[in-house]
């Protein structure tokens, strides 16, 4: 039922317009810092990008500005969101509606992303073997999303960024349709994909200072001016970055 709830507000033209505000000022930057990890991860200039759930397109028009010369593709199931995608992406992605589940294609991808939306999908292990079907040799997805075992005082922290009472409402919904760590560790280990990695919080998984962080940021320093302006507007502490674990799936 969580789950019904959360789609409500992707399902009416009302709803994409209320999405887009809430988008507009509390997911760009994330979503552009997502990106970048992404591209490091990737250890390549990908050819070929698959957007799953690429709800109004703003994912995709930010990788169309750091590939140019890629091919993007966007799967999302809801027409709202793609009818609003069309309008920002015009001929820049080739966009379908389609569940991950039911998603079909001969092509293969060098990076599959996919933004905040695993806990929306029908049925996640069987979305994951797809995504794993999906990748070219070398290829890489990424994936994050929120998570529920979150503690009363970081959900508390969240809300201060949050002023009006229908962007707290529409976060709760989210939340509420999170997958806790537990389940999503069943969920990785059950979709018997090799490789795959479940990291949680900080940067892309990595401890804040770690080797690993600070390696992220000397091999791409997008990844500082975005980790900079998100804690500079404070939606990015340590607590509020506990709530989302990174999936990674790597195909030899």
């Amino acid at each position: 039922m969580s789950r019904v709830i959360a789609r409500q507000p992707f399902s009416t033209p009302e709803g994409i317009e209320d999405y887009v505000q809430f988008e507009q000022r509390f997911l760009t930057l994330s979503r552009c810092l997502f990106v970048e990890i992404a591209l490091v991860e990737c250890n390549r200039v990908p050819g070929y990008v698959l957007d799953v759930g690429c709800g109004t397109g703003a994912l995709l028009a930010y990788l169309r500005e750091r590939c140019p010369n890629a091919k993007l593709f966007g799967i999302d199931p809801s027409s709202h969101m793609l009818t609003y995608a069309r309008r920002i992406l015009a001929d820049n992605a080739l966009l379908m509606q389609s569940p991950i589940e039911s998603f079909t294609t001969t092509q293969a991808f060098d990076l599959i992303v996919s933004y905040s939306t695993l806990r929306l999908w029908d049925n996640p292990q069987y979305g994951l073997q797809k995504i794993y079907e999906m990748l070219a040799p070398g290829g890489i997805a990424y994936i994050l999303d929120l998570h529920r075992d979150l503690p009363l005082d970081t959900v508390q922290e969240i809300f201060l960024h949050l002023p009006e009472q229908s962007q707290r409402t529409f976060f709760e919904q989210q939340l509420s349709a999170a997958y806790t760590l537990s389940e999503l560790r069943y969920i990785l280990q059950s979709s018997k994909i090799p490789g795959i990695e479940m990291r949680q919080g900080g940067l892309a998984g990595y401890p804040p200072f770690s080797a690993e962080s600070i390696t992220l940021i000397q091999q791409n320093p997008r990844i500082a001016e975005y980790v900079f302006r998100l804690g500079s507007e404070g939606f990015r502490t340590p607590k509020a970055s506990e709530a989302v674990v990174h999936i990674f799936i790597r195909k030899e």
